[in-house]
């Protein structure tokens, strides 16, 4: 008797399967880690599967390929979504924010946002989006007025994963948060009452001894 079987060798190596999220955001997060990298002045500190809110971690960038930090330039915070598809990549996709991660990210002053598109080739396609305080406001007050928990937006593609084109707008989102730093209002809605800050002032207070600081009581 002559039994014949036949092996699915895409089975076999995994391929073909719909993979785990956790997996998913793994590979995402290392695809997104080579890329940076080779910049070789942006060392990304980012964790996969981590339960942080909003967060998943930040990048250093620093002035130069001295990564020491006396040569830090700027700390990024950065979220990464990792999602897997069997469909081209295309040009552009569509992100739906939840508006708690959206306020945080307002409370930070900003944030950088991945999504990583991978697919069984080992392709993968990074999009982003530089949410800047005054880009913040305008989609919390458009889910405000909405009456909605999240709000819709899309994000662009980085070309063939350019390690120089992904520089250039981290640098830009750095030099954006601090021409918008002390210019955003205070309220996350338009309204008359809205104020613009434009300069905080610090008193100090009167310490005539350094450890009255630490003896006083609360």
């Amino acid at each position: 008797m002559l039994i014949l079987f036949i092996l699915d060798t895409k089975a076999i190596n995994g391929e073909g399967a719909i993979l785990d999220s956790s997996i998913t955001e793994e590979i995402a997060i290392n695809k997104l880690n080579g890329v940076l990298l080779k910049t070789k002045i942006i060392k990304p500190e980012i964790k996969s599967n981590d339960k942080y809110p909003s967060w998943d971690g930040e990048l250093l960038v620093y002035k130069s390929s001295s990564l020491v930090k006396s040569n830090l330039e700027a700390r990024v915070p950065v979220q990464v979504k990792g999602h897997y598809s069997e469909e081209p990549f295309e040009k552009e996709i569509s992100y739906a924010y939840d508006i708690d991660d959206l306020n945080n990210y307002f409370i930070d002053g900003g944030v950088f946002f991945f999504v990583i598109f991978i697919n069984e080739t080992d392709l993968f396609a990074i999009y982003y989006d530089e949410l800047l305080p005054f880009d913040l406001k305008k989609l919390i007050h458009k889910a405000s007025i909405k009456n909605t928990k999240t709000i819709s937006t899309k994000l662009k593609i980085i070309p063939d994963n350019n390690h120089k084109y992904l520089l250039t707008q981290i640098k830009n989102f750095i030099l954006n948060r601090e021409k918008q730093a002390g210019k955003i209002k205070l309220s996350s809605s338009d309204t008359p009452k809205d104020i613009n800050v434009d300069q905080l002032t610090f008193n100090l207070v009167d310490i005539r001894n350094f450890n009255d600081l630490f003896e006083q009581p609360v």
